[in-house]
Parts: structure tokens; sequence; C-alpha cells
């Protein structure tokens, strides 16, 4: 698919995001059960960037919409994995919580773009489309 200066920045935001997580784990309490929330969180987290990429390197239509349904699927495991570790700890939550509403932004914005990929060419372009072609 078309690599954009808006798809750039969307990636560094999802990358961002990714070493957000990795940095907010290091400052949990070592216990077996943050041990293994956060390398689930990291886990899911670091995916969303990468499969992005694919999704930019898309071979097709639904080489791209499975790409961004993997975001999405990530996202929203993200979201478990951030809400397990708010609710197991009582320490600081001001950055998890904000990683629990960026991870909750990206599952929309990742809906959103599914949604419109599938809906195919806008009412404009189509009616632009017949404008220029004989009807038989």
């Amino acid at each position: 698919m078309l690599k954009t200066d808006k798809s750039e920045d969307f990636y560094n935001r999802l990358y961002r995001f990714a070493r957000d997580c990795a940095v907010a784990v290091r400052g949990l309490p070592r216990t077996l059960t943050n041990q293994t929330y956060s390398r689930q969180l990291v886990r899911s987290s670091s995916s969303i960037p990468a499969n992005y990429i694919e999704a930019q390197e898309a071979l097709g239509k639904k080489d791209f919409l499975y790409r961004l349904s993997v975001c999405r699927k990530e996202s929203k495991e993200t979201i478990q994995w951030v809400r397990l570790i708010l609710d197991t700890n009582s320490g600081e939550t001001a950055v998890f919580k904000r990683l629990l509403q960026e991870s909750t932004e990206f599952v929309l914005i990742f809906g959103k773009s599914i949604g419109t990929v599938r809906r195919g060419p806008r009412l404009n372009e189509l009616i632009d489309r017949f404008k220029h072609e004989p009807i038989i």
C-alpha cells in the first residue's frame, strides 16, 4: 500500500508506544505475576508497529486488511495486559493509565481503517468515474 507522511507519523507513534510499554514495565515490582504480564505486554505492544510495517508493504487489499486486523487484535491484547497490571499493582499507575488510553485509541483507529478499506471507493470517486465512462 502507499506509504505517506501520515502513515510514517502513525508508525512513529506506534513505535514510541511499544518503547514506552517496555520502559514502563521495568519499574514494576519483580513478582512472578508482574514478570508474566510484563513479557506479554512487551510482546503484544511491540507486535503492533511490526505488523503495521507489514501492512504498509502489503501485496494487496486482502493482505493489507489481514495485517490491520492483526494490529487491532494485538492492540486489544495489549489492553488486556495493561488492565491486569493496573489491577494487580497499587503503585504508580499514571503511566499505565496513559498506555491503556493509547492502546484503546489504536483499537478504534485500526477498526475505522479496516471499515474504510472494506467499503472501498468513496461515493464521489464512483460518481466521477461514471461521469467519464460510457453507460452501456
